[in-house]
């Protein structure tokens, strides 16, 4: 499975070029800072319109975040195919949250896989999430 940890600043949310190259089946929102309603709107709108499955927020802003994903969903269910599963995980361990998105997230269609990890900060805090599963790291939009 291809796991990338990415962070981005809340301002570049919204960047163009992940909006179109990217595209995700699970994620994991590290959300430690608060974006506009509809920067995290458009945000979700993205990646359920892009094969998402199954979205688990952690962090501060984990609620709005699911929240969110669950208006698009709501929003627009005739360009969902397929079911997208949301959880919101914010007094839980943050390695173990990792441990799940990476290992044990599975949806009727698992294979393939592809997890996201995006932390939402000012500055990146935890950024050594990138050991726990593995994944490649990527800095490309940070601010």
């Amino acid at each position: 499975m291809k796991t990338t940890y990415l962070h981005m600043h809340p301002e570049s949310l919204t960047d163009r070029m992940f909006m179109t190259q990217n595209s995700y089946t699970h994620v994991l929102v590290i959300a430690l800072t608060s974006v506009s309603d509809r920067s995290r709107y458009e945000f979700c709108r993205k990646l359920v319109s892009d094969h998402l499955r199954y979205l688990m927020c952690w962090g501060v802003f984990a609620e709005v975040w699911e929240d969110s994903a669950d208006d698009v969903i709501c929003d627009n269910p005739e360009s969902v195919s397929t079911s997208v599963v949301t959880t919101c995980h914010p007094d839980e361990m943050l390695e173990e949250v990792c441990w799940f998105a990476k290992y044990a997230a599975l949806t009727a269609s698992d294979e393939p896989r592809s997890l996201l990890i995006l932390e939402i900060s000012e500055v990146s805090e935890y950024a050594g999430v990138a050991e726990i599963v593995r994944a490649d790291r990527s800095t490309v939009f940070d601010a």
